[in-house]
């Protein structure tokens, strides 16, 4: 595995877990232990586009014991040709239409194809969600706010499974939540993000994206 991407995937692990601390002191201890443990199956891909980490054993059991097997995407990033920035960003559905509500992302001078870094998503004990990106050392976080305290009796999430290859300019649905308080619900995919009017009815959606921007 390349050595610099082993680093972002610890350094990623570790921030998820110093978020649910709140001690930012135990990044670098964090960091330097989930370096010997935090492995993963296959090379990442020399194309650009983003994909699911897979975790060794010894990582998906470190994320069962920490409960957060069902709340946690970590994904390996590569840029693509002709891209000069990257997003993580945060989408509601509002009145049948997509809203940029959170997220941010890191820019660069010039062409950045081929940086590599890491995505992380966590949902929080509140139900908002906590960001991070961190590409060829530059990092960055962010929030999402929860959902709105309604009294929600369904839910479905989904997150992405396979890598996607992208090119400068597009973006990439990598996370979903759609709640609703009705007592069934269709099943969901990351492709509906295309087409709003397949939640029609339901009372609560956010998707989360990857966008590999172009100059």
């Amino acid at each position: 595995m390349i050595p610099c991407l082993k680093r972002s995937l610890a350094a990623a692990l570790a921030l998820l877990l110093v978020s649910l601390s709140g001690c930012a002191s135990a990044s670098s201890r964090l960091q330097q232990t989930l370096s010997d443990i935090l492995q993963v199956r296959e090379a990442a891909s020399d194309e650009g586009g983003v994909g699911p980490v897979a975790l060794s054993d010894e990582g998906e059991a470190l994320l069962r014991a920490l409960g957060l097997e069902d709340d946690a995407l970590i994904l390996s990033l590569r840029m693509p040709e002709g891209a000069a920035g990257l997003s993580l960003n945060v989408y509601r559905l509002e009145n049948g239409a997509w809203t940029l509500c959170d997220g941010g992302g890191l820019t660069w001078d010039g062409d950045a194809a081929q940086a590599e870094g890491t995505a992380s998503l966590r949902v929080r004990e509140d139900g908002g969600l906590a960001l991070h990106l961190r590409v060829d050392g530059a990092s960055a976080s962010y929030s999402a706010q929860a959902a709105p305290e309604d009294a929600f009796t369904s839910s479905t999430q989904g997150f992405l499974q396979d890598f996607a290859p992208a090119q400068a300019g597009d973006e990439i649905p990598v996370a979903f939540w759609v709640r609703d308080a009705g007592t069934s619900m269709r099943s969901y995919a990351l492709d509906d993000f295309a087409d709003p009017a397949a939640f029609d009815g339901m009372d609560f959606v956010q998707f989360a994206t990857v966008a590999f921007e172009a100059p």
